[in-house]
């Protein structure tokens, strides 16, 4: 009789435990896509250029979509798990970052990356910049929003 009770409380077990794995499997994503993978395409010799930057362009576009996911996963597991202040404080960081780059830095990156297609002067390098001071910002707040999920 104690294995058929065990049993029927694995699924709840799954579900109370997987949804704080989240912002780690996040921060994997943001860690593969963003600090390894976007370096690697551009430094491939044989990947010429306007290749990469298209090749960009489509992961970008496709990984916040993925981004928006898991912010809705948190989301719903936050309002669950009925959470404190300080951990929406963190999760609000991660929402903010996101929608920065999305909403105010992608379409700047996005005209530059026309202006390099079209050979035209570019600009200063700044929105680049901001935009990798908001993924070490994201990856570290989802480290520690992963933490304080856990705790609660």
């Amino acid at each position: 009789m104690e294995f058929w009770s065990y049993l029927e409380e694995i699924p709840f077990r799954y579900m109370t435990t997987v949804p704080y794995a989240l912002p780690f499997i996040w921060a994997g994503a943001v860690l593969g896509h963003s600090f390894i993978a976007t370096n690697a395409k551009y430094k491939a010799p044989s990947l010429e250029d306007h290749v990469a930057v298209e090749v960009g362009n489509a992961t970008f576009t496709q990984f916040f979509l993925f981004e928006v996911l898991f912010l809705a996963g948190i989301t719903a597991t936050m309002v669950i798990s009925n959470v404190g202040p300080y951990v929406w404080f963190v999760f609000s960081l991660v929402a903010i970052s996101v929608f920065l780059q999305r909403y105010y830095l992608k379409p700047i990156l996005f005209n530059k990356v026309d202006d390099f297609e079209h050979n035209r002067p570019l600009p200063t390098q700044f929105h680049y910049k901001f935009y990798t001071v908001l993924e070490c910002i994201k990856f570290i707040t989802l480290i520690g929003l992963g933490t304080l999920l856990i705790r609660y």
